[in-house]
């Protein structure tokens, strides 16, 4: 296994102290109104990968890794304010905000490169938000991770992460 390989493993794994294995992605408010059944945990995964995670998250995240490969920090920065932008409510806004810039400091340790100090420069001087996707795709970036296998791999951490909700909860595998 190569070492981008085992970043994109690391990054993915719901052990790896990111903070984004903590939250429900909403899976918690519809079961305490009881709005969704187990059976339909499928569909609303589906819905939130096609219609929120897909075209903000995922989208931000490869064009922060295209442009933290290419030295475009206004196509970084760029991404970044439109994701956080696009987070209309205060709670995913917080949390994205939260991981990020979680995930600048243990992965400036764990897994440094230029292009991650940059973010992180550039993070603390107030130019851009650090939303947990851009920091994703600039720590992939900077490892050597190509972008497709990125993108995948938060995908993958996402669904991963909606799945666990209700076992994090002591709900069992129900919502």
């Amino acid at each position: 296994m190569q070492a981008a390989d085992l970043v994109a493993w690391q990054l993915a794994d719901s052990a790896f102290p990111s903070g984004s294995y903590t939250l429900s992605h909403g899976l918690e408010g519809y079961a305490q109104d009881r709005a969704i059944t187990a059976a339909e945990v499928p569909a609303l995964l589906n819905d939130l990968l096609l219609h929120a995670i897909g075209p903000a998250d995922a989208t931000a995240l490869a064009l922060a890794h295209q442009g933290a490969s290419a030295g475009d920090w206004e196509l970084v920065r760029s991404a970044d304010q439109r994701l956080h932008a696009s987070k209309l409510t205060r709670e995913p806004r917080q949390a994205s905000l939260r991981i990020g810039r979680q995930l600048l400091d243990l992965c400036g340790e764990v897994f440094p490169s230029p292009p991650l100090a940059r973010l992180s420069e550039l993070v603390a001087a107030g130019a851009m938000p650090g939303t947990q996707a851009v920091v994703v795709g600039v720590v992939y970036a900077g490892a050597g991770v190509d972008r497709d296998r990125a993108v995948a791999a938060d995908l993958f951490a996402f669904c991963t992460s909606l799945a666990g909700a209700p076992r994090r909860r002591g709900q069992g595998a129900h919502p």
